[in-house]
Parts: C-alpha cells; sequence; structure tokens
C-alpha cells in the first residue's frame, strides 16, 4: 500500500502519530514504519551522515526532537567523543535527556533552545503532540510555546568546544 501525502498529513494520522510518539514502544513503531517508507533517502543519509562520524567525534544534532540520530551519534564517537543535542521544544528535550538517565550516556549535552539569528526568545509553533517533528519557530501566537533562541556563535562560545559534524 501506498501512502499518499495527503493521508500522511491528514488530521486522523497526525493524532495516530501524535499518540503513537507518548511511548517509547510507539516511538520504535514510527522509526520502523518511516525507515520503510523512506528506505533509499534514510539508506542515503544514514550512509554520507553516518559514515562521516568517527570515534572520538564531536557532533552537533541541531533540531535533535526526541534523539532518534542523538542515539545512533553517541554509539558512533564512543566514550572518547561528545554529542551536543539541541532542540528547543521541552518534551523532546527531555526526551534526550532521558537517553543520560537510561544509557548512562555521560558524553551527552542536552540544549534546550533553538538556533536563530538572535539571543532571545521565540514562540515555537506546536502540533498537538508537542514532541512532532514538524514543531516550527512562528509568527502566530495561537498554539505556541515560548522558547530560548541563541546564535550558532553563542552556543559554540558557550559550550567551550567545536564539533567536527554538524547535522
Amino acid at each position: 500500500m501506498k501512502l499518499t501525502s495527503s493521508f500522511i498529513q491528514s488530521p486522523l494520522a497526525i493524532k495516530i502519530r501524535s499518540n503513537l510518539r507518548k511511548s517509547s514502544f510507539g516511538r520504535t513503531i514510527l522509526q520502523t514504519i518511516a525507515g520503510s517508507i523512506n528506505k533509499e533517502y534514510e539508506a542515503r543519509f544514514n550512509k554520507e551522515l553516518l559514515d562521516s562520524i568517527k570515534s572520538g567525534d564531536t557532533v552537533c544534532d541541531i533540531g535533535a526532537n526526541i534523539g532518534f540520530y542523538t542515539r545512533k551519534f553517541l554509539d558512533i564517537v564512543g566514550t572518547a567523543g561528545h554529542v551536543v543535542a539541541v532542540e528547543p521544544a521541552p518534551p523532546s528535550a527531555n526526551a534526550c535527556k532521558e537517553l543520560i538517565n537510561q544509557n548512562n550516556y555521560t558524553n551527552l549535552t542536552v540544549v534546550e533552545s533553538a538556533l536563530s539569528s538572535k539571543v532571545g526568545t521565540a514562540e515555537l509553533s506546536v502540533d498537538e503532540d508537542p514532541t512532532s517533528p514538524t514543531n516550527r519557530v512562528s509568527q502566530s501566537s495561537s498554539n505556541t510555546l515560548s522558547i530560548s533562541v541563541t546564535t550558532g556563535d553563542v552556543l559554540l562560545e558557550n559550550l567551550g568546544y567545536y564539533p567536527n559534524i554538524i547535522k
């Protein structure tokens, strides 16, 4: 069955995804489905990105969402490397922080902020599910969260080290 774009973006599909994202098992199901739908793209993306990361590297995961790639990066860089997960949505940032607790990752820094051209705050437009990967900075004031924004320069200055790889 080929899923059409209109179905994938339909309110029903969004509601199903939102409910599935609420549990670790549901997130695994979504990742499996997304992997099969986008198999060719994901395979190329994974090969290019993941093959470029080496043990000991420092990786910035900009827009880390719930940490799907963050976890992969941590496995590759090992204890000699470091991963910085930058995620503005509090529920998604908390999911990244859970990686530290669940897996004892001492080489993960979670920055709860968005990257912008200025330092300050912005409104994050959120879907029904606050961990949705389609959340975005918005000018609208309806269904938004106030979030922290920073520049890449300030982020790197605060970290005190520089990444080898940025996603």
